[in-house]
Order: structure tokens, then C-alpha cells, then sequence
């Protein structure tokens, strides 16, 4: 059983990586579980996002944009959420499968946006993602984030590591015994063979005041002439030992023969000067800032991917270089794809629309239908809805101990493996679509023949079963088919959660006269099962409305309560808004509205979008709870007289 990740939980993980102090675990808890105020919440959730870009050292305009991509990130999360059932899945299956799915096209989309506004890796070698592991195809080994910005760094400052280390740490490292000079100079041949900093080192080692010398740079002098700066630039390659080749991976000039005729001296004065402008970026000298920046955020990354490695591919070395067994290569491949398919959109393309149609004429067509869904421009309006729908299916077929499936092909030998299983993948979506709309269309007229009894999965029956259009009598001839088709206890607790809520939530004229007779023998049938443990947040809601219907609110309120607790066991779609509200509701019977009682289902509902309105206090929320307990959500079995009931705000 798992859940899918929130904000706050991510936030969390995200702090984590940069290595911040830890929150204490009653914090942490009373964070993910929204045991706290919403004043405390909003303020505590505020703080930390500022202490991330804090870490990060981000200027007013990029934590405004990195607030605002949070933000529309979130609503798609929230409402992902809250449509979404992970049904038996086990916490790596739910992360592979939220981070194929959703996180890793997300990142490669707003980084790729982000760097359309201003290149967040100036500087940086342009032939690879510096922020990433990457293979190495000379040496056929993983090179990790800090690796490749430890090299960056040292490849500019162009110094023996004996020498470099005496400028770092700036003054504060001048009034400390020499040993400091030895112990950062083990700290960055650490860095370099894969280990993951302390953020205090990247702060200590680099501070503004640091002299560093950097021997390896190349800024062009303006008051020379063109002539002058195109031989020093040629002679700054001579001394860093570049050919054409070689600075194809660090300046985008990657066009065939168009460095070499730079070169060479075959190619227009304004290649030329272009060509030194691109040298003077990749080769120019940073500041102690941005030294730090990218240090913290490649400690991020890569604290986080080998966190990510142990977690989904347990035994697996972080540095293991095959995808299909280091199955995080393949996220990290997905961002990749769909960061460069971003920026060849841009450059190709003359307005935003021409740019959504390139972006999505360059994906396959059984990915736009499955993990790059959530990100498809002509699907922005629906995804929200569609996306939930598809991961419910996948994560439905699974149990606890299916593998993970490969999401992406990395090399051509496995390329038609995994393609085929994509293409099978959504004929079956197809095919499933097709009969649950031909059942629906059916069930409810005479036909002289059964088109339930040649129905054989109990997905596409129990997609039917849930039609609140279908008339009950239709109704019950599907629930008796999902038990017939039912192979394990959960599923067949599933087929009797769907008739309880059919009989407790008609309406009063609609029940049926022995309707109570009915809930407590499906209840009993249903606690009896050992697949109840799939269905406990369910199960316990409508035993909460069943006693509820016997005039026992005390006990209702009770069940609504640990029915609120247990959904926090396993995504269940819209339900733990539900039940969230009718817990809210059935507390409020008889007694005063008080937010050490009311804030928790209060906050559930407002993180699962229960609430409608602008405003949306504790004190508006409750008056509507009210009323929904008096018009909706109280209907008392036939023989039950309904009781007056009073609330107190």
C-alpha cells in the first residue's frame, strides 16, 4: 500500500538533498499529515520554500518563477490526487510510475522554458546536462553532478590541486593552521571520485572573499582588434589542448566542418567573432556565487538520484551504467528527451502554437497516449482527468511484487522490446474503452442474449458498475458479474463496496424497505474477507453512514474519523475529500465548532478541492458542512424517526 507523493513530502525530500537541517520528525509529521493549523501550515510552508532558495542562492526574479512553475505543478498534482487510486501498488511501483508519468516530463519541460528566458548553465560545457548523471562513453562510466562541476571548476582555474587549494576558504581559512588547506584538498578529490558534499564545505570552501586564481580562462580583450582576439582565442585552444572535435561538447557549434573551417581560417568575419563570444561564455570567469549555486545544485541532484537508486532499485550501484537494471537512467533519459525536444521546438518554430505542434509531432505516438500525456499542449485542458484514469489502470494490474516495468528504450537492442510492450500497453486501453462503452450501452435493455456473461475482466465490469446512471436493477446484474469474475479477496471486497454504496448513498425514496438488513449483512460479508485491508478507508466510511442511519452518531463520528486516518494508507481517488467532509459534518452533530476538532477534516478538504468558493474559513466551511449533513448526508433507515440535531458555530 502506498500513497502518491504530496508537495509537502517532496518539499521534504528536496531539503534533504541540499543537505538542509532536518525538520523534527513531530514537524515533519504533523506537516505531511496536515496536523496543523492552516495559519501554522501556510507560514511553516513559506518558510522552507524560502529556505530552499535560499540554499540556492535564487535572485527575486528566478524565485518568482520557480514559484509560479511550483504553483500550476501543484494544482496538476493536487487534482492528480484526488483522481487517482494506487489500489495494491508498492511505494517504488507508485514513484516509478508518478515519475515516468509525470515528475521527470515536467522537469525537462520547465527546464527547458526556464532556459529559454536565460541559459541557467552559461558557462557550462554544452554537450552534456552538468546537472545530471551522465555515461561517459570514453570510459564507459557515470559521472555524477559534483564530478562534473568539480572538473568544470578546476578546468578554469587550470592549476595543480597542491596550489588551487591554498586560495580556498578565503580569509576566514587564512587564520586556521595549515591542516585546512590539506582537508579541503581531500574534501575535492572526494568530490571528484563520487562523493556527495556537505553543504557547509560548499559555503566554507567558496565564500565571496575567496581569491581564486583562475589560470584557465579566456576573456577576449575589447580594445584589440578583430585579428588580435581571433589569434588569442586560437592560441588559448592550443593551450588547453582543443580541437574541433573536443569543442563541439562545449560551445553549440556542433553543425559537421563548421569548426574546423573556424579553424581554419575559411569562414566569415562574423562566424569568427560569434565563435569568440561562445569561447569567451564557456571559458569565462565565474563568480564565487555561482561557483556555490551550481555545487548545491549538483549536491542536490545527486544526493537525490542515489537516494532514488537504492529506493526503486534495491542492490543497484548508483554508478551502474545499464538502464534496464539502474531503471532511474530512464527518468533521467525522459527529462533529457523532453528538455531537447522543448528547445527544438523554440528554435524551429516562430510562434507558440507552431511550437506545440512541433513538440508533439516529435513524440511517439504510443508516449503521447501514456507518459508524456500529462504534458501534451492540446491535452492541457483534459490531463488532469485522463492522466489519474491511466495510472489507475496500470497501478490496478499490478501487486506489490511485479517489477518494474522499462518505461523508455536507451539503446537500440531493446528498442523493439520495449516499443511492443508500449503499443500492447495501449491497445489494451483501447480495447478495455471499447467494451466498457458497449456494456454501458446495453446493460440496460433485453437482449436474448447476456453481453455480461461473455464479459471476462473484472476491470471493464467494474468501470460499468460505477455508471451512477444505470438504473439499480441493471446495477445489481453488474455487481453480480464483478463477483462472479472477482479472483481475489480484493477484488471481491471491491464488487461489495460498490452495492454499499448504492444502497447508502440513493436516495431516501429510492432505497429499498430492507435496505439496512442489506448493509449490515454486505458489511459483515465484506469485514469477513481478508481483502479488506484494500478497502479499510471505504469500509469504514459506510459502516460510519450505516450507524448514522441507525441514529448512532457518536459512533458515526467515530468510524468517519478512522476512516479519514486510513486514507492516508493508498490513494482512493475522490473518496478522502468525502470522507474528509462527512467527517467534518457528523462531528459538528450537537456541538460547538472548535478547530482543535475541526481543523483536520477542514484541512483535508481543502487539499482535495472539497470545498467550493473563494473563501473558504473554517467557520463558512462548517455552515456548509451543516447543511450538507441535514440535506444529504443523514437519512435515516425506514423505522429510525429523525432526530433534531443542532450546530453550533
Amino acid at each position: 500500500m502506498a500513497v502518491i507523493p504530496n508537495f509537502e513530502s517532496l518539499l521534504l525530500e528536496v531539503r534533504q538533498s541540499l543537505g538542509l537541517e532536518r525538520l523534527s520528525s513531530k514537524k515533519q509529521e504533523d506537516l505531511l499529515n496536515l496536523d496543523m493549523s492552516l495559519t501554522t501550515y501556510r507560514a511553516l510552508l513559506e518558510s522552507e520554500l524560502e529556505k530552499v532558495f535560499d540554499a540556492l542562492e535564487l535572485d527575486t526574479d528566478a524565485r518568482r518563477d520557480a514559484s509560479l512553475n511550483l504553483f500550476d505543478w501543484n494544482n496538476f498534482q493536487q487534482a492528480l490526487i484526488q483522481r487517482t487510486w494506487t489500489c495494491n501498488a508498492s511505494p517504488q511501483q507508485v514513484a516509478w510510475y508518478m515519475s515516468g508519468y509525470c515528475y521527470a516530463p515536467a522537469i525537462g519541460r520547465i527546464l527547458a522554458n526556464w532556459n529559454l528566458e536565460g541559459a541557467f548553465d552559461k558557462g557550462m560545457p554544452g554537450g552534456e546536462f552538468w546537472f545530471l548523471p551522465s555515461n561517459d562513453e570514453r570510459t564507459q562510466s557515470l559521472v555524477l553532478p559534483v564530478q562534473k562541476v568539480v572538473a568544470w571548476l578546476m578546468g578554469l582555474l587550470d592549476l595543480p590541486m597542491d596550489k588551487l587549494k591554498l586560495d580556498l576558504g578565503g580569509k576566514r581559512a587564512k587564520r586556521i593552521d595549515g591542516d585546512t588547506y590539506d582537508s579541503m584538498e581531500r574534501s575535492l578529490y572526494n568530490w571528484l571520485d563520487g562523493k556527495t558534499p556537505h553543504i557547509q564545505s560548499i559555503e566554507s570552501y567558496f565564500p565571496d572573499d575567496a581569491q581564486l586564481e583562475f589560470k584557465g580562462t579566456f576573456q577576449p580583450d575589447s580594445q584589440k582588434s578583430h585579428a588580435e582576439r581571433f589569434a588569442d582565442a586560437k592560441a588559448f585552444l592550443r593551450h588547453k589542448g582543443l580541437d574541433a572535435d573536443s569543442l563541439r561538447d562545449q560551445i553549440p557549434i556542433t553543425q559537421p566542418g563548421v569548426i574546423e573551417a573556424i579553424l581554419a581560417g575559411e569562414s566569415p568575419v562574423d562566424i569568427e567573432q560569434e565563435f569568440i563570444r561562445l569561447l569567451s561564455i564557456r571559458y569565462g570567469k565565474p563568480d564565487m556565487r555561482t561557483v556555490r549555486q551550481r555545487l548545491r545544485v549538483a549536491r542536490m541532484v545527486q544526493d537525490g538520484y542515489k537516494r532514488l537508486v537504492k529506493f526503486l532499485c534495491p542492490g543497484i550501484d548508483p554508478t551502474c551504467t545499464d538502464p534496464y537494471q539502474n531503471k532511474v537512467l530512464q527518468l533521467i533519459g525522459i527529462v533529457e528527451t523532453i528538455y531537447n525536444i522543448t528547445i527544438g521546438a523554440y528554435k524551429n518554430c516562430d510562434n507558440r502554437a507552431e511550437e506545440d505542434a512541433w513538440f508533439e509531432s516529435n513524440l511517439a505516438p504510443w508516449d503521447k497516449e501514456t507518459i508524456f500525456l500529462s504534458i501534451l499542449p492540446s491535452r492541457f485542458g483534459t490531463a488532469f482527468q485522463e492522466v489519474p484514469e491511466l495510472l489507475t489502470r496500470e497501478f490496478a494490474k499490478l501487486d506489490p511484487t511485479t517489477p518494474l516495468e522499462d518505461l523508455v528504450p536507451m539503446d537500440e537492442a531493446n528498442a523493439r522490446r520495449v516499443i511492443q510492450a508500449k503499443r500492447q500497453q495501449l491497445k489494451s486501453l483501447i480495447d478495455e474503452a471499447k467494451r466498457v462503452g458497449y456494456l454501458r450501452g446495453c446493460v440496460e435493455t433485453s437482449l436474448p442474449w447476456s453481453p455480461l456473461e461473455n464479459e471476462s475482466s473484472y476491470w471493464v465490469v467494474g468501470q460499468v458498475a460505477q455508471d451512477e446512471n444505470l438504473s439499480a436493477s441493471a446495477r445489481e446484474r453488474v455487481i453480480k458479474r464483478m463477483r462472479e469474475l472477482a479472483t481475489t479477496p480484493g477484488q471481491f471486497v471491491g464488487a461489495i463496496l460498490i452495492e454499499l454504496h448504492m444502497l447508502l448513498n440513493a436516495g431516501v425514496k429510492e432505497r429499498p424497505v430492507d435496505v439496512e438488513n442489506r448493509v449490515k449483512s454486505l458489511i459483515a460479508e465484506a469485514e469477513a474477507s481478508p481483502g479488506k485491508t484494500e478497502w479499510e478507508a471505504a469500509l469504514l466510511q459506510y459502516k460510519a453512514k450505516h450507524h448514522l442511519a441507525q441514529n448512532d452518531f457518536k459512533l458515526a463520528a467515530n468510524l468517519f474519523r478512522a476512516a479519514l486516518d486510513a486514507s492516508a494508507e493508498r490513494n482512493c481517488g475522490s473518496m478522502r475529500g468525502e470522507i474528509a467532509r462527512d467527517c467534518f459534518a457528523a462531528s459538528l452533530v450537537n456541538r460547538r465548532l472548535s478547530p482543535r476538532d475541526h481543523e483536520k477534516p477542514y484541512r483535508h478538504m481543502l487539499a482535495s478541492d472539497v470545498i467550493e468558493g473563494v473563501v473558504v474559513t473554517l467557520e463558512k466551511t462548517a455552515k456548509a458542512v451543516a447543511s450538507y449533513f441535514s440535506e444529504t448526508l443523514y437519512k435515516p433507515y425506514p423505522g429510525y424517526p429523525r432526530q433534531e440535531v443542532r450546530f453550533s458555530f
